[in-house]
């Protein structure tokens, strides 16, 4: 026969396998069968059962109490005995409900049992108040309270507290007018989560409706109702998080409550426990019994089990197995002050928790030691020991589990001294570990255990320096001394920091600002966008509306209300019109923020520890347990956070209200809004194109990324015609990546004919990749004012907005390909310049400084074309097979023509109006279309040609003008230097061609030069000296002289000048000429005659006359007739020769004009 297991002893009752359910549990008349009354529970029932008397104001009852004290039971028989059911109560109960006894009548009252769950109290009560009344009317009766209840929960608004007390009222009046009841018995079971709910939801539902139902049941005499609420700890401790006027409040709400609380004695939680187990004690080992009844004669020797009746315990104590007697006392207290949710006294025994007493149970009887101390400190590790760190400054919970752990032994005795010790030091009260209580709690009865624990303490505490010994009056601990009190530092930091009004500006570094990703979007667009998170006090909200800082591509606007007047102002602003405009932008307004003001008052308690307690300084285990309860107040301050504004994660139950353009968002949860938030980009950013490419489809660029999509426009600029643009497939850098990406899956890069060309996709083959609307918007944008510049950051900046929300990277890709399709028709200036071409250098820059770029749409059609054509002819431009002309072949040639024209013609203003208004136009041209078609046309007297306009004969005067215009400022230069020939012949009156008036010029100057020294003239000589130059270098030797500037660079003014000081330095010439001749002193082969006449008067004037070799025969003849006039009259033939020749003489010393 297989060995019996401890488990195998415990025959338990099926009422202790679940916890009491007043709705359910009414109704199974078994639900009380195995229930143990006590006489603690007894003494509970008679005060309460005082309130039946028909002038008592005894009549709300709060009952507190532990999870698994017994507390829903009690309630539970209350109903029933309240409901006049006590002669169907079992037996053991019937001694408890003795209403004869205590002199009262047996009382008939209606029973509405309500479990409270995280939601608003009224809706639970009418709730419960529904089905009682329902339940006991039959479909005959008249059951108006019922009607009223029904329609107050199916209203859509939730009920006021008013029109709860008055269903309520209404309802127990009704019952005792139809003989249903004396009144009604009203049970709020779980009252703690109501309250848990209302701290959180302070907007939605506060306590008062608690103190109404008391006040009403209080002064109920006539028409009784009866209110019991039943919780797990006292008010206080639910609105521990709440400001100190709402604490205040919840405080005098509790006060309205005759409090019961329900702690039975140690001795009756033990035969509880007995009860549950119900342990089949005659199959325990008879030695194990023994041992156990021993020990529990110990631990009452010790004190542990109080005033308990002796015998009553000494007996107890085997039915308790295999739980030892100093378990028991610690086990109570642990469940008693730590004890939550759920997790009750009857869930360590009968539930299968890790280290709980079930999974102990699976030993061998035979084998088994007993449920000791350090067996509960594993449990307690297990199941507590997250809750007991967040309050570890209480229960040095964290240091006493360090120490456990970090202590390496190969002896267990050493573990399970200290586990002992530190689930003693964990309760810190008058259970001591002390050497005696420790030789109880571990050791056996034989002397060498007793010797072993002994050993085990001495070596912990005097070798291992792992124990502590503070004394016989304290015990040992597993820390040494510490000198900080910190709960009276805690409690002096209560005093000191009071709680804040606003608490918007003290949590705004707990707030999640981290961007959220629209990852459906992105999935299947390609497009990584996000949006921007942005808190903002209500009073700073319209300042967002004009705020343009923000980086995303949508924004998130979550107001900090903290009181419900913000918030409604909010509300208001969430539905304005500025906001329905912003596409892309959602407002999430939260509860008001003030129940957090709690939470930030922790964090600033913990702190003003931190900074006004000095001696934390000297000791490092308090310096440690303060700042992990700043930490641990820390997170509780972020979690309170995140359930009032987080969404990140959210669920159904979150408070914010969502609001897009205006309209309320119905959101469920988290995946539901970052669904909507990839809807919104969707419908916002519909024709942005869907390159599915990380390197190059994003807003920043790597360096590495950048580089390589540089590389790729060079290639689309000079290999556009080429498979693959000349890369090779079998390679794969990262710029090929991008080609396949963006070029090639497009189909913007495409085989046409036997070549390859870069242009606009085919429609069908952009569907699924949508460059098309951009490449189409770029096209409106530059065309939407023909000729006019558009400047690149502008253009791009539209490309940015809704709905293409084109990315930084893919920009200047994109261009390069609108560039390529319209070369023809778009120009492209840097700085203002025109560029020739565009290049994969130019985009480089354009990339990195868009805003010195500007593009340009001037498409030659209509009326355009046709003058375009005879400027051609014109200017005698012929287009070669391989490209067709451009605009450039004509606009070119014009700006060179008179760029390169001599300074000179660039200023004069001797020039028609039109051809100076033609070379100012070329002059200052920055646009080749505006040039062509509206400036120069303006500037031959005609209006500018649109593409639109009728052409004809305007187009053919226009051309013509144009052609008198460039003839006239190509002959303005020969002409000045025509006009300088003719001044030089008229003052040196020399004859034969240019050359030989050059010639003799030179002759005659180097007689001059070598007895002249003055600089001026002696200039002038060397000058006209120089007949080895070439005719137009001599003419610009001559005008520099002169002029003091080369004739090409003069303004008008200076020919003047020229004219002026060449008559000046011509006569001076002639004299010093006329000098040196009367001298004898003429040049070598020089043909001449000097001629001078003086009058009465003394002037005189001279002149030497040069002639060549060539005109001596007419020289003669003139002679001859001469000699024939001055034969007739010698003397009078001499004085007219004299006057003519004066005459003559005075002529020749002025120019000719």
């Amino acid at each position: 026969m297989a060995e019996k297991r401890i488990g195998d002893l415990f025959s338990i009752k099926n009422r202790f396998m679940r916890s009491a359910h007043l709705e359910r549990d009414f109704q199974d008349s078994a639900a009380l069968a195995g229930y143990v009354p006590t006489d603690f529970v007894h003494s509970c029932f008679d005060r309460i059962s005082e309130g039946l008397r028909p002038k008592s104001g005894q009549r709300a009852w709060r009952v507190t109490g532990d999870y698994g004290s017994g507390k829903s039971s009690f309630a539970l028989l209350l109903a029933h005995a309240f409901a006049g059911h006590d002669h169907k109560l079992p037996p053991q109960l019937t001694r408890v409900v003795d209403f004869k006894k205590q002199g009262i009548p047996r009382p008939k009252y209606l029973p509405v049992l309500a479990t409270c769950s995280r939601q608003p109290l009224g809706v639970t009560i009418l709730r419960a108040l529904h089905r009682s009344i329902s339940e006991n009317y039959t479909r005959g009766d008249r059951a108006k309270p019922a009607e009223q209840i029904q329609r107050l929960l199916n209203s859509k608004q939730e009920p006021t507290d008013e029109q709860v007390l008055d269903a309520v009222c209404e309802a127990n009046s009704q019952i005792i007018a139809d003989s249903k009841g004396q009144g009604l018995l009203l049970i709020v079971d779980e009252l703690g989560k109501f309250l848990e709910f209302a701290a959180l939801n302070p907007h939605r539902q506060d306590v008062f409706l608690l103190q109404r139902l008391a006040e009403a049941a209080t002064r109920s005499s006539k028409e009784p109702l009866f209110v019991v609420c039943l919780l797990h700890q006292g008010f206080n401790e639910y609105a521990d998080h709440l400001n100190q006027s709402a604490q205040r409040e919840w405080e005098k709400v509790a006060g309205r409550y005759d409090e019961i609380v329900f702690n039975q004695p140690i001795e009756q939680n033990g035969h509880l426990i007995a009860s549950a187990l119900n342990v089949q004690t005659g199959d325990i080992p008879k030695p194990q019994a023994a041992a156990l009844r021993r020990a529990m004669q110990q631990a009452i020797q010790l004190g542990w089990f109080g005033a308990a009746e002796r015998q009553s315990l000494i007996e107890l104590a085997a039915r308790l197995y295999p739980i030892h007697p100093t378990v028991l006392p610690v086990l109570i207290r642990i469940f008693r002050r730590f004890g939550q949710n759920e997790r009750s006294l009857f869930s360590f025994l009968l539930s299968n928790e890790p280290f709980g007493l079930q999974s102990f149970s699976e030993q061998r009887v035979s084998q088994a030691q007993p449920f000791r101390l350090h067996n509960l400190f594993d449990y307690v590790r297990t199941n507590f020991g997250h809750r007991l760190a967040v309050h570890s400054y209480r229960s040095h919970w964290n240091l006493i589990e360090s120490v456990v752990e970090s202590f390496a032994t190969d002896e267990p005795v050493h573990t399970e001294v200290l586990k002992s010790i530190g689930i003693l030091n964990l309760l810190n009260d008058d259970l001591l570990a002390t050497e005696e209580t420790l030789l109880v709690a571990l050791a056996d009865e034989d002397v060498q255990s007793q010797r072993q624990i002994k050993a085990a303490l001495h070596k912990l505490h005097s070798i291992k320096r792992a124990l502590y010994d503070r004394g016989r009056t304290r015990g040992f601990c597993l820390w040494p001394h510490t000198s900080v009190d910190l709960e009276r530092a805690y409690d002096e930091a209560r005093r000191a920091v009071h709680t804040p009004k606003r608490v918007a500006s003290l949590i705004k570094n707990h707030l999640e600002t981290r961007p959220i990703v629209a990852r459906r979007h992105y999935i299947e667009t390609g497009n990584l966008r996000h949006y921007d998170v942005r808190y903002a006090p209500v009073s700073e909200l319209p300042k967002l509306l004009d705020d343009t800082s923000t980086t995303g591509d949508g924004l998130i606007v979550v107001p900090l209300c903290e009181t419900a007047e913000e918030r409604e102002v909010a509300l208001e602003f969430s539905r304005t019109s500025e906001i329905r405009r912003k596409q892309n932008w959602l407002v999430a307004v939260p509860q008001p923020l003030s129940n957090l003001a709690s939470l930030v008052q922790e964090v600033q308690r913990w702190e003003w520890v931190v900074t006004n307690t000095l001696e934390l300084n000297a000791d490092k285990l308090a310096r440690e347990e303060v700042s992990r309860q700043r930490q641990a107040a820390k997170m509780q301050l972020e979690a309170g956070i995140r359930a009032r504004i987080g969404f990140k994660d959210f669920t159904g139950s979150s408070t914010l209200q969502w609001f897009h353009q205006g309209r309320p968002l119905a959101l469920r949860d988290g995946r539901h809004l970052m669904a909507e938030l990839s809807k919104i980009f969707d419908e916002t950013f519909r024709d942005a194109p869907q390159i599915h490419n990380e390197l190059v489809n994003r807003r920043a660029l790597s360096s590495a990324a950048a580089a390589a999509r540089m590389r790729l426009v060079k290639l689309m600029f000079t290999d556009g015609k080429s498979e693959w643009l000349g890369m090779k497939p079998e390679k794969k850098p990262p710029e090929m990546s991008m080609y396949l990406s963006v070029l090639l899956n497009t189909g913007i890069h495409h085989q046409h004919g036997e070549s390859w060309r870069i242009g606009e996709p085919h429609p069908r083959r952009d569907e699924k990749c949508s460059v098309l609307p951009t490449l189409r918007k770029i096209r409106e944008i530059v065309k939407e004012e023909p000729d006019t510049r558009v400047n690149v950051a502008a253009l791009f900046a539209e490309l940015r907005k809704p709905p293409f929300g084109v990315r930084d990277g893919m920009l200047p890709l994109l261009l390069t390909v609108f560039a390529i399709a319209h070369e023809q028709d778009i120009a492209f200036y840097k700085d203002g310049t025109f560029l020739r071409e565009m290049t994969g250098e130019s985009m480089l820059l354009l990339s990195k400084q868009p805003e010195r770029f500007d593009i340009q749409y001037c498409k030659i059609e209509g009326v355009r074309a046709e003058l375009f054509e005879k400027l051609l002819a014109v200017l005698e431009v012929k287009p070669s097979n391989e490209r067709r002309v451009e605009l450039l072949d004509v606009v070119k040639p014009l700006c060179v023509f008179v760029a390169q024209l001599p300074a000179y013609v660039h200023n004069t203003k001797k020039l028609s109006s039109t051809a100076l208004a033609v070379r100012d136009t070329i002059l200052n041209a920055r646009e080749p279309a505006k040039l062509l078609f509206h400036d120069l046309p303006k500037a031959c007297g005609f209006q500018p040609f649109a593409a639109e306009a009728a052409g004809g004969k305007e187009v053919q005067a226009c051309v013509r003008e144009l052609k008198v215009a460039i003839d006239e400022l190509r002959a303005a230069f020969p002409e000045l230097q025509g006009r300088m020939r003719q001044r030089l012949r008229d003052w040196f009156d020399q004859p034969g061609s240019f050359q030989q008036f050059r010639t003799a010029l030179a002759a005659r100057a180097h007689q001059i030069v070598l007895k002249v020294t003055e600089p001026q003239l002696k200039g002038f000589c060397l000058r006209l000296l120089d007949d080895n130059l070439p005719e137009m270098e001599w003419l610009e030797s001559l005008g520099s002289f002169l002029a003091l500037k080369p004739p090409s660079k003069w303004v008008d003014a200076e020919e003047d000048l020229f004219s002026h000081e060449l008559a000046q330095l011509a006569n001076r010439f002639k004299r010093v000429e006329s000098i040196l001749f009367a001298g004898g002193k003429s040049a070598k082969d020089a043909i001449g005659v000097r001629v001078s006449v003086t009058q009465a008067s003394g002037v005189e004037q001279e002149q030497v006359v040069h002639f060549t070799p060539d005109e001596e025969q007419q020289l003669r003849e003139l002679e001859t007739k001469f000699k024939e006039l001055l034969g007739k009259g010698e003397r009078l033939g001499l004085a007219a020769a004299a006057r003519a020749i004066w005459a003559s003489l005075e002529k020749m010393q002025k120019p000719k004009p």
